[in-house]
């Protein structure tokens, strides 16, 4: 049992989070979101009465992970041993201001 439990520590000891070499650049941007009408049918007119409101600008801080021609892609935040959280990639013709912190 006392094997066991060494082994146990031993692996607990060697998975814990060591220090990340990697520095994300921290950014804030603007982007504007896809949305839709309510489920349910609606008449020409009220479809095109809907088109006149307001665009959905979403106002985010992250930490870049990807940043290419097509797309960014954030995180809102990692581990010092570089596991990220959750990440969104966001379409670059959507993005309409652009800011590193």
């Amino acid at each position: 049992m006392k094997k066991l439990l060494a082994l146990f520590l031993l692996i607990i000891l060697s998975c814990e989070a060591q220090p990340t070499k990697k520095k994300y650049k921290l950014v804030y941007i603007e982007w504007e979101d896809i949305i839709s009408t309510d489920s349910g049918w609606h008449t020409y007119e009220e479809a095109v009465e809907w088109t006149k409101t307001e665009n959905s600008i979403v106002t985010q801080v992250g930490y870049v992970i990807v940043d290419n021609s097509k797309y960014l892609v954030i995180t809102e935040s990692y581990f010092q041993n570089s596991t990220i959280g959750t990440v969104i990639r966001i379409p670059k013709s959507v993005i309409r201001k652009y800011k590193e912190l």
